[in-house]
């Protein structure tokens, strides 16, 4: 008993501190201008129920011919913005893979606390939900699952997740689930593209990034330690994008909960990495201003369960315009991984 009495009086200690590691910059994490002209959403959110009853948007783009589909999850802290929509519409138009742009739940048009979720796992079962919705809407079609940035690092999250759980997905899993009733997942999800991922291990991050501005780190250190889920929805991770793209954008976040942070964020991607058995295809430009590349291909060199794999580092790309790259990479990818 004393001992979780002095636990929380340090807890307590630590929540009436400010935030640490507090970084303000006088110029943007990223480079903007190359995506400024594709701001403009060019379909409407549509919505489905997930295993609990939220509101989950996404946004289809049809293929005339398709031969293949794809489930894509956003960056941190923003949604299914602009520049997605013409990366879907590319896929969609010019390479014949139909896709559906997702806002995690607590983003964009989705439903549910802003930057918020009531567990990590709620998030992992609303990938479930997307899957099985999508292959009842493409049963004919495989199905890739694709993310940038922590939209990546969620599906390494999920990947860990579903090995965990059992293998019915029809159970608690929202709408479309009666679909994948005495399935495996792994008949459904037959690939992961990974754009820039954000993986969790700082040593990949740069000393210079200026997105994330702090970091309550003492949070992670105390469920760590204790193994109590204290404070899962205090504010944790705290982003730092423009003033101007925040006035422009309502939707652009500038924290993650505890719960988000969790769901989002690989915990120990090494490990992440060894037990992978899906095939994937990963990609990070060489002037990415969040990640060093090296590093990141350090990490997917752990991966050597895989019977296909492909790691990349695109040249002249940063973490934005590799967006605009992706229509042509995963089209490649897939066809890789088709054969």
């Amino acid at each position: 008993m004393y001992k979780k009495l002095l636990v929380l009086a340090t807890i307590t200690m630590c929540a009436a501190q400010p935030q640490g590691n507090v970084m303000n910059s006088t110029t943007d994490c990223f480079n903007f201008t190359p995506i400024k002209p594709y701001s403009k959403l060019l379909v409407q959110p549509s919505h489905l129920k997930s295993h609990d009853g939220i509101d989950l948007a996404y946004y289809p783009f049809i293929a005339q011919q398709p031969k293949a589909t794809i489930i894509f999850y956003h960056g941190g802290a923003l949604w299914s913005c602009g520049v997605y929509h013409h990366m879907a519409q590319e896929l969609a138009q010019k390479h014949n893979i139909t896709t559906y742009l997702f806002d995690i739940r607590g983003h964009g048009n989705s439903a549910g606390e802003r930057g918020d979720a009531p567990t990590a796992e709620d998030v992992y079962k609303d990938v479930d939900t997307a899957v099985a919705f999508v292959k009842k809407q493409n049963p004919d079609l495989p199905i890739y699952l694709a993310g940038h940035s922590s939209g990546a690092g969620l599906i390494l999250n999920y990947d860990k997740f579903k090995n965990h759980e059992p293998k019915n997905l029809s159970k608690n899993r929202g709408e479309g689930a009666a679909v994948s009733s005495g399935s495996n997942h792994d008949s459904f999800v037959k690939g992961y593209l990974l754009l820039t991922p954000y993986l969790g291990d700082p040593e990949t991050i740069r000393k210079d990034q200026k997105l994330v501005s702090s970091v309550r780190s003492w949070i992670f250190a105390l469920q760590g330690i204790t193994g109590w889920n204290l404070f899962d929805h205090t504010a944790v991770v705290f982003f730092d994008y423009p003033e101007w793209l925040k006035k422009q954008d309502e939707h652009v976040l500038g924290y993650y909960t505890t719960a988000m942070a969790k769901a989002t964020s690989p915990y120990q991607v090494q490990g992440i990495f060894e037990q992978l058995t899906t095939p994937f295809a990963l990609w990070v430009g060489d002037k990415d201003e969040q990640f060093y590349p090296d590093k990141i291909v350090a990490c997917a060199d752990h991966a050597q369960k895989v019977s296909q794999k492909s790691v990349n580092i695109v040249k002249g790309a940063t973490h934005l315009t590799t967006v605009l790259d992706a229509p042509k990479l995963f089209d490649e990818a897939i066809t890789m991984m088709g054969k």
